[in-house]
């Protein structure tokens, strides 16, 4: 895209890897935010960061604005994943997360998948990558607006998990309150 938009080679390639160094730095940082700021504002703000700087790709022409773009992506597109393990603990204390965390996973690797297969369906059917942005806005909007109806991170969702296991399962047998000393 920047390429077609008269930006050099060198500097394409730059922006594209500006992008890959901020995402991975950030991957470092976010959970470290996540864990004193509360992960579910945190992880708003990184979807956020993955809509709001596709807004500047309608316009861009100047190489400054394909680096603002990967600096501002970067930092959502690397905080997004690393956060995930927060708010799951946040939510659910001391239980198994495993499941959920694989199922947060898949879900996120299916919808970056299939994102970038259906853009590039539109940018083929089109020429353009304008169809393939929108998709990206809408969707991205839809992550942002389903972190924002999520329950506060300030109190367990499923705080006595463990009394629903059988015995067996449980990694401290709940003593009975007619149980002699």
């Amino acid at each position: 895209m920047a390429e077609e938009r008269g930006v050099s080679p060198a500097s394409a390639a730059g922006a594209f890897v500006t992008l890959q160094v901020v995402s991975t730095v950030t991957r470092f940082g976010i959970p470290i935010l996540a864990e004193h700021l509360g992960s579910k504002g945190v992880m708003a703000a990184c979807f956020f960061l993955q809509v709001a700087p596709v807004l500047i790709l309608f316009i861009a022409h100047d190489p400054w604005m394909f680096y603002l773009f990967a600096i501002l992506f970067g930092i959502g597109f690397g905080g997004e994943m690393t956060a995930f393990p927060i708010i799951n603990r946040q939510y659910y204390g001391n239980a198994p997360v495993g499941t959920t965390y694989g199922w947060q996973m898949m879900g996120a690797g299916a919808g970056m998948a299939s994102g970038a297969f259906l853009g590039g369906l539109l940018r083929n059917f089109t020429g353009d990558f304008t169809l393939t942005m929108v998709l990206s806005l809408l969707l991205s909007m839809v992550g942002v607006v389903s972190i924002l109806v999520l329950p506060s991170t300030s109190h367990h969702q499923i705080p006595n998990w463990e009394e629903s296991l059988p015995d067996g399962y449980r990694s401290i047998p709940i003593q009975s309150s007619n149980q002699a000393d």
